[in-house]
């Protein structure tokens, strides 16, 4: 009897390990009808952090947009059997066209998180260290170290540093070159005319003072980290203030 129970485990981990990809993806809006009572949407988020974020809405991802991410992460030879396919989320943003997607990584302090603008995705990967979130692009090149601090109102999200990252940066140009390179150049001099990096370091530190204030619970301080510099994507000489 109990040779029979190994032999059942054995099994079932060889089933686990030659899941095939269609398989796993075809369980995605399965997965997810069993957690409608965790589906989240923009009323999670205080009025605060979306006015200043430029947040429209922020949800639970449908299936058919979470499959085209599940496959946009394979593509790039990521394990996606190790994604909770329940916890796949959407971030959109009113003053542009780019949205942010994320994923926790099951058994794991890690996230990965995806700029998204018609088909190309700029995929990261978040780690949570005892509060200092460390994000990188997925060829592990560094991106942006965060930190936060607990209270008992609100929490604080502090920016240590944001690097010059090429993954990112390719992704910004790609954007501004459909949108913004044919626009009439604007006299105005704003963040946005700069290049990426700069004009991220320009906002976190002009517009936001290197920290921030949420309301929201800390499991979101990656979403929240790269919602701050998103601002930047597609930042250009043509591009709007």
């Amino acid at each position: 009897m109990q040779l029979f129970h190994y032999v059942f485990l054995a099994v079932q981990v060889v089933e686990i390990q030659t899941m095939n990809k269609e398989e796993q993806l075809s369980n995605i809006s399965t997965s997810q009808s069993k957690h409608n009572l965790i589906m989240r949407s923009s009323n999670d988020l205080d009025e605060q952090t979306k006015e200043a974020l430029n947040i429209s809405d922020f949800y639970k991802s449908e299936s058919q947009e979470t499959v085209n991410f599940i496959n946009a992460l394979d593509s790039q030879n990521i394990n996606i059997s190790n994604l909770n396919y329940d916890d796949i989320n959407l971030m959109t943003f009113s003053n542009l066209e780019v949205e942010l997607y994320s994923v926790s990584i099951k058994n794991s302090s890690e996230k990965l998180l995806a700029y998204k603008f018609e088909d190309n995705y700029a995929v990261l990967k978040s780690k949570d260290n005892n509060g200092f979130v460390d994000i990188k692009t997925i060829d592990n090149n560094n991106f942006i170290n965060t930190s936060y601090i607990i209270n008992e109102s609100n929490n604080k999200l502090n920016v240590n540093q944001i690097f010059d990252n090429s993954v990112v940066n390719t992704f910004s140009n790609n954007v501004y070159d459909v949108l913004y390179s044919k626009r009439q150049a604007s006299s105005e001099e704003c963040c946005r005319h700069m290049s990426y990096t700069n004009c991220a370091r320009c906002i976190v530190e002009n517009i936001y003072g290197n920290s921030f204030w949420f309301m929201v619970g800390t499991y979101f301080v990656p979403e929240l980290s790269a919602a701050m510099l998103i601002s930047c994507i597609g930042s250009g000489p043509n591009s709007f203030c």
